[in-house]
This record gives structure tokens, sequence and C-alpha cells, in this order.
């Protein structure tokens, strides 16, 4: 989670990237993660908090109407920023 004990955001959890549309490219801060639009290239792994089934039956709906859709609520959001890994090109 990036919200630190007193409910403020700990910048140094977050980890953003951006789109570099001139070079179909994405960027974390200084370090090239990959390629846009390339069928088959990864740019992150992630474990999920749901299964394939339940994924299906999310998708789309906000976070606040999970735990009516799947009849329990166990998170808020697929993959927690804790438990994914951005892949690099080199």
């Amino acid at each position: 989670c990036i919200l630190g004990a007193g409910g403020g955001l700990e910048f140094e959890k977050m980890k953003p990237f951006c789109f570099d549309p001139s070079n179909r490219a994405y960027w974390g801060l200084g370090v090239f993660l990959g390629k846009a639009f390339a069928a088959g290239k990864d740019i992150a792994r992630g474990v999920t908090h749901f299964s394939s089934s339940d994924l299906a039956r999310i998708k789309g709906k906000k976070s606040s109407d999970i735990g009516s859709i799947l009849s329990r609520k166990s998170h808020d959001e697929v993959i927690h920023c804790d438990n994914l890994v951005l892949i690099g090109e080199e």
C-alpha cells in the first residue's frame, strides 16, 4: 500500500511510469520498461488476488461492488503494487 500509518502518501513506495508516444515505449523514472504495442511482450508480472473466473465477473466493475458480486471481498485491487514486478527490456 502507498499510504503510510498517518494516512498520507509514501512517495518512495510509488513506482510511476509514463508512455512515450513518439517512441511507443513505457518509461519508469529514468528506466526503460518496454515497447508499447509489441504483441506478446510483457512489461510486468504480478500475483493476483482473484481467480480467472472471479476476474471475469468483476472486470470493469467498481472496487466497492466486488463484495456483492463475489459474495465476499478480500481486496480492492487485482494486483497490489507490492506483488508487481516491472520487466524492462535490455
